[in-house]
């Protein structure tokens, strides 16, 4: 667009040409010998000037030409938006070399006839039990856990060699929880073999893993309308033991009858179902924790550090929920705190008995027996070679 930019005005004492004209900025007047005045507030402009048309009023005739550059002027483009920075990548994620809690060995079950469990089925002892869930929270909100339910997490780290194979199982005859390996597919199975809610990785999974799976403690079935609120409950996460960061476990969600509302005990297995689907892995830890009611979940920085240091983790909980029993939190300090929270160490003699092979022992409570993980192995399975590097 042109824009109006001078005046041509003359001196009637000087008898002298000016060219008067509006700067870049339009705030300024240049005469033809370059003296420079403000139009707002220089008192040394000359009030009049003589022209070809006669006398005219300098004052008004700037202010004029003024108007009609402002007029003309298209306003000034609004600056375009910025977008939002990038998050700082996480720079206090704990990893294998880092960790205050000892990785330097794993356990190896050889998928033949190896496998560990827990000594009593007593739901007292269960921290993955289920009470049956019909009297359980549908509605839970988002990243919270249920006010009424039994929520929990359970982590391992561990190298899966077999192809396919149970890792963990909590069962009472056909109801079960199970997490097991299929053509090398994670699966996580809720239910009984007709109702049920079952999980599938997309990804492959073999060698050396950190593994994190919670549950928020709502209901798990069986009405079709709330389907996708069952399939909310459980998160599936994986923790690369190299840099400590932690990423969800992809998958899909399949269901038998709309899900599962009945009860769940029994006994915990490590490496088998039943008495089929051994598992060929080594592991060295596993943590089984009950959740407390109407908390905030985990966040990735808290299962980074619950999987990659539990000895941390166990230093700073303060509450846990009774397995079991849907309402109330109580404080770690209470008598009996190590029935809702297991922590085993497979590699570290301290916390395993090396001279039997027979169990290995619950971290919260090392003379606890009933919590103890009992080994059914073959001979001392004990990897000699270092976790760290991964290997």
């Amino acid at each position: 667009m042109d824009y109006p930019k001078s005046l041509n005005l003359y001196d009637d004492s000087n008898n002298k040409q000016f060219d008067v004209r509006i700067d870049n900025n339009y705030t300024h007047l240049h005469t033809y010998n370059n003296r420079q005045f403000h139009i707002a507030n220089d008192l040394n402009i000359p009030t009049k000037y003589e022209n070809e048309t006669g006398f005219i009023n300098v004052a008004e005739e700037l202010n004029i030409l003024k108007k009609m550059i402002q007029n003309q002027t298209e306003p000034e483009p609004e600056p375009e938006p910025q977008p939002e920075p990038e998050p700082e990548p996480e720079s206090n994620f704990i990893n294998l070399s880092n960790s205050s809690t000892s990785f330097t060995k794993a356990y190896r079950f050889d998928g033949i006839n190896d496998f560990g469990f827990h000594t009593t089925i007593s739901t007292t002892f269960a921290v993955l039990a289920i009470s049956g869930n019909y009297n359980y929270d549908v509605n839970v909100a988002e990243n919270k856990t249920a006010t009424t339910g039994t929520p929990w997490h359970i982590s391992m780290i561990i190298k899966l060699i077999g192809s396919s194979g149970t890792v963990f199982r909590q069962s009472n005859g056909d109801s079960r929880i199970q997490f097991y390996l299929q053509n090398n597919k994670l699966k996580f199975h809720i239910g009984t073999s007709y109702n049920y809610l079952l999980f599938t990785s997309t990804d492959n999974f073999t060698g050396w893993h950190g593994i994190y799976i919670d549950y928020n403690g709502g209901s798990t079935g069986s009405s079709s309308g709330d389907i996708n609120k069952y399939y909310s409950r459980y998160r599936f996460k994986k923790i690369n033991l190299q840099t400590g960061v932690v990423e969800d476990i992809n998958g899909n969600w399949t269901n038998g009858n709309y899900g599962f509302n009945g009860i769940i005990n029994g006994y915990f297995y490590l490496g088998k179902n039943k008495n089929i689907d051994y598992l060929n892995f080594e592991i060295a830890c596993l943590t089984i924790n009950t959740l407390p009611l109407g908390t905030d979940l985990l966040s990735d920085n808290e299962i980074n550090k619950y999987v990659m240091d539990p000895q941390l983790y166990r230093s700073e909980l303060t509450l846990w929920r009774q397995p079991g029993t849907v309402y109330g939190n109580v404080p770690l300090t209470t008598q009996n705190a190590h029935y809702g929270n297991k922590l085993y160490l497979f590699g570290n003699t301290s916390y395993y008995n090396v001279d039997t092979g027979s169990n290995v022992k619950n971290v919260y409570k090392i003379d606890d027996y009933n919590t103890s993980l009992s080994l059914s192995v073959n001979s001392n399975h004990l990897v000699d070679t270092f976790l760290y590097p991964i290997n």
